[in-house]
C-alpha cells in the first residue's frame, strides 16, 4: 500500500474509532450511582433521553436505583412496567390518496417485568426470542423458495405465547376490551428472579383507568382459524394489573407524542 493510501486509511480508521468512542463515551456513557445520575441533567454531561413512562414496586426501585416518584404498591402481577411510543422513521403509504398519501408510523410498547416464578405457559423452551418489525430489514424480505419460506416463518412467528385464540387478553375495571396483544420479545430470568416481556401494538387511545393483562392456559388445535385456543376461558394462569395513576400518566404521554401527527392532514404529514 502506498504511503498516501496508508495515511488515508489511518485517518479514516481514526475518524471511525473517534466517532465510535464519542458515541459510547458522550451519548451514553457509563452508569452512575442511580437513575438520576445516569439519565437526567444531574449527570452533568450528554445522556440518552428516557421516553418510557414507568411504574414499579418500592423493592424494584431500590434494587435498580429508580426514582421514588414512580413507585406504586398497587401494581399487581409484575414488579415493574414501562410504556412508550416509538417513531421508527417509516411511513404508511396510501396510493389511493395521491402523491401525498402517507403518514408516519408509530408503535406503542409495554414492557413488563414479572417474577420468574409466574406460571406462564411458554410456547418453547427458548430462554429469549423476538420478532422483527419495520424498519428492521428482515421484515421486508419476500422469500421465493420453500426453503427460504420456512426460514421466513422465524421472522414472523409467534413469540413467547400464542397471539391468536384468546390466550392473552386485555381489559379495564369497566370492561373486557377483547384485544389480543402480541409478545414482541422476551427474556426469561433477565435478572435473577425477574423475567422481561415486551408487548407491542398500534398506538390507539389508551384507557385512563386500572388496566389488566391476562394470560391463559392453552392447548393446540384448530379453533376459529387459530392454531391455539384456551383450555378454559376461566383458566387465567397469570394476571398483571396496572394502577390508575400509571395509566393517567401513560395517557398524557401518549397524547403529547401521538395525537398531533394523527390530526394532521395528508399534505401536512407528508411535508413535515
Amino acid at each position: 500500500m502506498m504511503k498516501s493510501q496508508q495515511s488515508m486509511a489511518a485517518a479514516i480508521g481514526g475518524a471511525v474509532l473517534g466517532l465510535s468512542l464519542w458515541g459510547i463515551g458522550v451519548a451514553y456513557g457509563g452508569p452512575g450511582d442511580s437513575y438520576a445520575d445516569t439519565w437526567t441533567a444531574e449527570r452533568g454531561s450528554a445522556y440518552t433521553e428516557d421516553t418510557n413512562v414507568w411504574v414499579y414496586t418500592p423493592e424494584f426501585a431500590e434494587r435498580f436505583g429508580m426514582p421514588e416518584k414512580w413507585e406504586s404498591t398497587k401494581l399487581k402481577g409484575a414488579v415493574a412496567a414501562a410504556w412508550r411510543v416509538e417513531w421508527p422513521g417509516i411511513r404508511t403509504v396510501f396510493p389511493h390518496k395521491g402523491k401525498k398519501g402517507s403518514k408516519p408510523e408509530s408503535y406503542c410498547f409495554l414492557d413488563v417485568y414479572v417474577p420468574s416464578s409466574a406460571k406462564i405457559q411458554w410456547l418453547t423452551d427458548r430462554v429469549m426470542d423476538r420478532r422483527y418489525l419495520p424498519p428492521s430489514s428482515p421484515a421486508y424480505l419476500v422469500p421465493q423458495t420453500e426453503k427460504d419460506k420456512k426460514r421466513y416463518e422465524f421472522e414472523t412467528h409467534e413469540v413467547g405465547v400464542p397471539h391468536l385464540g384468546g390466550t392473552v387478553k386485555i381489559g379495564t375495571e369497566k370492561q373486557n376490551l377483547g384485544g389480543f396483544p402480541s409478545f414482541r420479545e422476551y427474556q426469561r430470568n433477565l435478572y435473577p428472579g425477574i423475567t422481561y416481556i415486551q408487548f407491542w401494538g398500534s398506538c390507539v387511545t389508551p384507557p385512563q383507568t386500572r388496566f389488566w393483562i391476562e394470560l391463559y392456559a392453552y392447548e393446540q388445535h384448530t379453533w376459529r382459524g387459530a392454531a391455539w385456543a384456551p383450555k378454559d376461558v376461566h383458566e387465567v394462569i397469570h394476571r398483571i394489573e396496572l394502577p390508575v395513576s400509571f395509566m393517567k400518566r401513560l395517557h398524557k404521554n401518549w397524547k403529547e407524542r401521538s395525537r398531533k401527527p394523527a390530526r394532521q392532514g395528508w399534505g401536512e404529514v407528508m411535508n413535515e
